[in-house]
């Protein structure tokens, strides 16, 4: 299944996106759990679910620095919040992020609960890979976000270690980190900006994948499929020849587009969509008419 993320629309009210999605061809929905209280309502997520036949088959749980007023600050309520979420809406993954440098309870939580939690629930509780930020100085210091020691080198996006004077952002944010979860998913982005290849990613962790999220990177994150340094067409060629029947989800950065309009989002989701189907097959082509209806979408 090819899944839209929420995040991919975020300037639009959920209405609006699950309506795209649905004209457009995906096959599911993965949303993502912010500030608004709708993406924690399992009851009107279900309606939407069901009046445009889109499963959410995912659940993102919400990032650190985002505020959840529905579930209060504490990240542990929050991913319990997710995962209830998930299980109320019959979502096959749960997507949790590994822990920033400074989230100790949430790191302990990861390693100690997460486990048992899993044992618990028919959702695949699964943690993604990280982008490789540092911090100069670790806690005392200021972060280094991926696009300021963006640079090529032999075609690829790499960041400049920083050396004994720093830390990265995100623990465990390499193979021998994420090999301690049972359920992973991969994002392609985030392997980038420390210039890893996806192939080589997808084999070393493919029997731990439950999901993978999909957009390049061109020195920023979350960019259309055919903008940027990796050549997902080839990734997804792989993955399709490889046999891999897990969930792809095209999670985009909205603020990249060249403009907020509905026909400019839905030209570049139909285009990724395209490409997505051509690599993969199956679930039938896009659908050919990709403007708005207008009696559902008048007034969003």
């Amino acid at each position: 299944m090819i899944l839209l993320s929420i995040g991919s629309l975020r300037f639009y009210g959920l209405d609006r996106v699950f309506a795209i999605a649905s004209d457009l061809g995906f096959d599911g929905i993965e949303t993502i759990v912010d500030d608004r209280w709708d993406t924690t309502d399992p009851l009107y997520l279900g309606r939407l679910s069901a009046r445009y036949r889109l499963p959410v088959t995912a659940v993102h749980s919400p990032f650190s620095f985002v505020p959840t007023p529905a579930w209060g600050d504490d990240p542990v309520e929050r991913m319990r919040g997710a995962v209830r979420l998930a299980e109320e809406l019959g979502s096959e993954v749960a997507v949790f992020h590994l822990p920033f440098f400074a989230e100790r309870r949430y790191a302990r939580w990861l390693a100690e609960d997460l486990p048992r939690w899993q044992e618990q629930t028919p959702v695949r509780l699964a943690v993604e890979n990280m982008p490789h930020a540092r911090k100069i100085l670790g806690r005392l210091g200021v972060l280094l976000g991926t696009g300021i020691f963006y640079e090529r080198d032999r075609g690829r996006a790499r960041n400049r270690l920083l050396g004994p004077f720093s830390r990265p952002c995100f623990v465990g944010n390499d193979f021998d980190g994420l090999s301690r979860f049972r359920h992973l998913v991969l994002d392609t982005t985030h392997l980038a900006t420390g210039g890893g290849d996806p192939v080589e990613a997808y084999e070393r962790i493919k029997s731990r994948l439950a999901l993978i999220h999909v957009s390049n990177f061109n020195g920023r994150e979350h960019q259309p499929l055919g903008r940027g340094e990796m050549d997902l067409r080839r990734f997804l060629s792989h993955v399709a020849g490889d046999g891999y029947r897990g969930h792809v989800t095209i999670e985009l950065m909205p603020d990249y587009f060249p403009d907020r309009t509905e026909p400019t989002a839905r030209a570049v989701l139909a285009a990724d969509l395209a490409l997505c189907r051509a690599c993969l097959g199956g679930g039938g082509a896009p659908a050919a008419d990709a403007r708005p209806r207008a009696a559902e979408t008048a007034g969003r």
